[in-house]
Formats: structure tokens, sequence, C-alpha cells
């Protein structure tokens, strides 16, 4: 199964995956140890006036999934 959490090209989490992260952030939240967060790329070349590069992407995705799980638990 694939799920998506945003759009190509962008690193902003679309609305309607927030309900599927709700849940996932109420499992992780019961681990005794630290989650690894990982963004991934497109599977085309990015280069826009946002993001240089696929790395750059990849990067701002995993650093917005952390900071919307981070926010939840405020």
């Amino acid at each position: 199964m694939s799920y998506r959490l945003g759009c190509h090209g962008k690193a902003e989490i679309i609305n309607k995956s927030k309900a599927i992260l709700n849940l996932i952030n109420g499992l992780i939240s019961t681990f005794p140890n630290d989650i690894p967060i990982e963004g991934h790329t497109d599977n085309t070349i990015i280069s826009n006036y946002k993001y240089k590069n696929n790395w750059q992407i990849s990067s701002t995705r995993a650093l917005n999934l952390l900071e919307y799980f981070v926010g939840i638990k405020g």
C-alpha cells in the first residue's frame, strides 16, 4: 500500500494526510526509543525557485514531518 503525504515538487504535508499522521503519532509516542524520520524525493529531478535539487526537497519533507509531530505534542 502506498500513501502520499505530499504533492510532486512540494514539501508541504497535504491536509488529507493529517488524519493518518495523527494516528501514527499516537503510536510512536508510546515507543521508548527515538524514531528516525526520512524525507524522500520525487522520481524526477527537482530544480526550481524553491529547491535547488532533490536532496533539498527530501530534507525539507523530513523537517516538515518532524515539525508536524512536535507541534502535535506541544
